[in-house]
């Protein structure tokens, strides 16, 4: 509690009567130097003990944080699509660039990539919707994030899960409260509400069965997986009967068809309730519950396409075949679903959709088959087909381009406040500053670099051992940043272009052939004659071929008006931490940079680290970049201070694949994509 307020005066202090005045100020005088010594040393004292207990270093700065991020153009890759149970609007789309959800009407999307703690540079292997959770699985466990209160929270082995690893997951329909995880080294049942995991591993009851069990189907009355043969099992399927905690198995033994089998490796499973189906070596077999045996449905010859993707609705089944299958298991007739004229209002082609279809995800909620391809495209789409009435709208990935921006989007070069990208519908400028797009050519470039006010874009012509010599094409052009139109072209015919050479004009433009005798030919791009013309190539020209110094280079080197760097290295460095040898007019020096531990998948074997791109920022080259495998370094040469930028600062991947660093920004690829930060 505060004192009780008083009406008494507050005087100033008296000082002692026998005290002369002299004496008293110089007194006072040495009493505040004494008082502001002793605070400016346990200043200093707190101060130096924050820097030790932080890792003061004044050569190594690792605390920084990254500043905005200006844009991003996600590169989907590899995608999975999860229908949302509750509202049938909805897919859930996941993949290396994150989490995303889409609204199959509006064509919203909501990005959960920097909403959802934990998941910036994971391997995502699954996602679930359980009421208002969001079950993630990614390499190192499961992730529980509350849509509604923004919260979330990781379960690993340490809170009971069979393993970290490999993660599927399978809600069960008859029990909201209970979450079936598949795991590498198990089956797993994680109580939501309680946050309580029970695992089952050599009770499922076929040998080696800790060893990637998949969970295909949950009713109210069994519990479904395979088993598939590895170098611990020869694999095989078990059920759980979930009222009397029975386990029973099926090896592989019994999936054979009159041959020998070895093994049981299937391409999918479905069941539905007492029935279930699965693939083997190309066979559908149908569970019998009358004689507890596995006949087979269909037959299979080489070179019929794979059955895959499997799913089972009462008697009917569905697959995927070459094209989407239907088949009666009791008569075992099949037909082709998929149709033409299912694609009459589609906005896409029944051709394309088709020879892109690669995945298949039964939405039970809502009685329909959610079909997509293996990786994001503007040429084909999600499609949502009805069991019902057989039903397909279709949703274009072109329609979302206004979020992508660009699909399938790789680094060429970078200058000022352009970035040059290749990207599924060709060569691209992107102006930064004005947030523009701009086609440079219709097709992809094996080279694009910015000199001056231009584009320097090649084609190189390669053959890998055998291939036809005469019918191998290069090209050259040269296209104005101002007016994004083509100044110059040329081609070369008949030869291979393995290497190129781009000088600080266009003027400086060469292409050159290596063949397996060692010999080697050299041609130059008259930008005025239109032509590509052969060379004598002992020319006064102190060059390497470009490509062939940046894939074996090992050393960069700059001179500026503080003077000149050589930067050494090694691109393959052993353990947590990455050498580099600096020399200058002051001589040679190394500096160390720590890059922490990699965060391991299952098969990882060494904690080497890896280099794999490296850059002077062009405004200011004191200033070296270095892209690792394990985040982004910033050197500065003359000082030998270093930052080491990872997701927790920022990124959205710490495994960095290329960096070219700008005036006011550094463009980074990696497998999420490509990304413009401030630093």
């Amino acid at each position: 509690m505060p004192p009780p307020e008083t009406n008494q005066a507050v005087t100033p202090l008296q000082q002692p009567p026998n005290v002369p005045p002299g004496k008293r100020h110089f007194g006072l005088l040495i009493t505040v130097i004494v008082a502001g010594i002793l605070l400016l040393c346990v200043a200093l004292a707190w101060f130096i003990f924050l820097r030790f207990r932080a890792g003061f270093n004044a050569k190594n700065v690792n605390n920084l944080n990254t500043e905005t991020i200006v844009k991003y153009f996600p590169n989907f890759g590899s995608i999975v699509v999860k229908p949302d149970p509750i509202d049938s609007r909805y897919l859930w789309l996941f993949g290396q660039a994150g989490i995303m959800r889409v609204d199959t009407e509006s064509q919203e999307i909501v990005d959960y990539a920097g909403k959802i703690p934990g998941i910036k540079n994971r391997s995502l292997s699954d996602l679930v919707r359980v009421g208002e959770k969001l079950f993630i699985g990614f390499q190192g466990g499961l992730i529980d994030y509350n849509l509604n209160t923004k919260t979330s929270k990781q379960y690993s082995t340490a809170d009971g899960l069979a393993s970290s690893s490999n993660i599927a997951l399978n809600p069960d329909p008859s029990d909201s409260d209970i979450l079936w995880i598949s795991t590498f080294e198990g089956l797993s049942k994680l109580t939501i509400s309680s946050g309580r995991i029970q695992s089952f591993t050599a009770e499922i009851g076929i040998s080696g069965t800790t060893w990637q069990p998949r969970v295909f189907h949950v009713d109210d009355k069994y519990v479904w997986l395979t088993i598939s043969a590895n170098a611990y099992t020869t694999g095989g399927i078990a059920r759980l009967d979930k009222r009397t905690g029975v386990w029973k198995s099926w090896g592989y033994e019994l999936f054979h068809y009159g041959r020998t089998p070895s093994r049981f490796d299937t391409y999918g499973a479905a069941a539905d309730g007492d029935r279930a189906i699965v693939e083997e070596d190309g066979i559908i077999y149908s569970y019998n519950l009358t004689k507890d045996e596995w006949l087979p449905i269909t037959t299979y010859h080489q070179s019929d396409p794979v059955k895959r993707e499997i799913t089972l609705k009462g008697t009917t089944a569905y697959f995927w075949s070459g094209t989407l299958k239907e088949l009666n298991i009791d008569t075992a007739v099949e037909w082709d679903l998929l149709q033409p004229s299912m694609f009459a209002n589609a906005g896409i082609s029944f051709d394309k959709f088709s020879k892109a279809l690669l995945r298949i995800e039964f939405d039970e909620s809502h009685g329909r088959l959610i079909l997509y391809p293996q990786s994001v495209s503007s040429n084909t789409g999600i499609g949502i087909l009805s069991l019902k009435n057989k039903n397909l709208p279709v949703v274009p990935f072109k329609d979302f381009e206004r979020f992508f921006a660009l699909f399938n989007v790789n680094l060429a070069d970078a200058s000022g406040s352009h970035i040059i990208l290749n990207t599924e519908s060709g060569l691209v400028d992107y102006d930064w500053s004005k947030n523009i797009t701009r086609e440079l050519l219709p097709h992809v470039a094996s080279v694009a670099k910015i000199v001056g006010n231009k584009i320097v874009a090649l084609n190189l012509a390669t053959c890998d051992m055998l291939c036809d010599i005469k019918s191998l094409v290069a090209t050259s052009s040269v296209i104005s940043l101002e007016t994004a139109k083509v100044e110059a072209a040329a081609t070369i015919t008949g030869t291979t272009t393995d290497a190129y050479y781009i000088g600080d004009t266009v003027n400086d433009i060469y292409l050159f052939t290596y063949n397996y005798k060692n010999t080697n030919k050299g041609y130059k791009f008259d930008t005025t004659d239109n032509q590509i013309k052969s060379i004598d190539l002992n020319f006064p020209h102190t060059w390497m071929p470009q490509e062939l110094y940046n894939s074996s280079g090992n050393n960069v080197s700059v001179s500026n008006s503080t003077g000149s760097y050589i930067v050494s290295f090694d691109r393959r460095q052993i353990g947590d931490a990455i050498t580099l040898s600096v020399r200058s007019s002051n001589g040679e020096q190394n500096v160390q940079i720590p890059v922490g531990p990699e965060e391991y998948n299952h098969w990882s074997t060494n904690s080497d680290t890896q280099i794999t791109s490296y850059a002077f920022k062009p405004s200011s080259q004191n200033v070296f970049w270095i892209g690792t495998d394990r985040g982004l370094i910033r050197l500065d040469v003359n000082t030998l201070e270093h930052r080491l930028f990872t997701t927790n600062n920022g990124l959205a991947n710490n495994n960095i694949s290329k960096v070219i660093p700008a005036d006011e920004i550094v463009v980074i690829q990696h497998p999420s994509g490509v990304y413009l930060y401030h630093f």
